[in-house]
């Protein structure tokens, strides 16, 4: 296990973080990559967005996570180019991808080429005060329990399901949810970015391990892989 890690997931008003700190698990909210990083130095932080943007051939590691997620492999997006990431407007986006890997991009994913782009660049140019290592709250759910989440977490049976897992991994999940309620709009933090920030927490407790056996790195050297509780699959 690692002692300092957070669990980050991407949300509209920024980045939600879930962590421990002075023996207690909290959720912060961060407005920033760069925020978080001088906020928790030295974390380990396993963050729902890509990491590792290859231009030509498409991520494997997308595959390999829809292989165990049945009818929630919907929940796996897939990555663009680095250069479609970066693109000015949606239709060059659009144009760029599919002149490189032979499909555009949907306006869910080009809403989220804004923070892949801000960790990207951290990444390659932010330093190293915390390490990001990439992971997926559904595949992590998934294999926690042993089988696909039966229910969206954007339901009120997908939530309880989540809920439970979460506390049987001895996480204090409806305390946080409770400290949370009010703090933060809706519109800026929703209780889906709890649970999945917590369950990407909740993973350095299950020795975490990559998914794919080989890593496959893009130009700039970075690895796309994820990170999946050890012995699930």
């Amino acid at each position: 296990m690692i002692e300092q890690v957070v669990g980050v997931d991407g949300c509209r008003a920024g980045w939600l973080a879930c962590f421990r700190q002075n023996e207690d698990v909290q959720i912060r909210l961060f407005a920033t990559i760069e925020d978080l990083a001088q906020s928790l130095p030295g974390y380990t932080a396993y963050i729902d967005m890509p990491i590792g943007l290859p231009e030509g051939e498409a991520r494997q590691v997308e595959k390999k996570a829809r292989s165990f997620l049945g009818k929630r492999a919907c929940c796996v997006f897939s990555v663009p180019s680095r250069s479609a990431v970066y693109a000015s407007s949606y239709a060059a986006s659009c144009a760029i991808n599919f002149s490189l890997r032979g499909m555009k991009l949907s306006r869910q994913t080009w809403n989220l080429c804004a923070k892949i782009k801000q960790l990207d660049q951290f990444i390659r140019h932010g330093g190293s005060a915390m390490e990001f290592l990439e992971a997926h709250p559904e595949l992590v759910f998934c294999l926690l329990k042993g089988s696909p989440m039966q229910f969206s977490k954007q339901t009120q049976e997908g939530r309880k399901q989540r809920i439970e897992l979460l506390d049987n991994a001895g996480l204090p999940i409806t305390a946080l949810l409770d400290q949370q309620a009010g703090r933060y709009r809706r519109s800026q933090v929703a209780v889906d970015d709890i649970l999945d920030a917590a369950v990407l927490f909740a993973l350095s407790l299950f020795e975490p391990t990559p998914l794919l056996a080989h890593t496959v790195v893009d130009e700039f050297g970075i690895s796309s892989n994820m990170m999946i509780p050890a012995g699930r699959l």
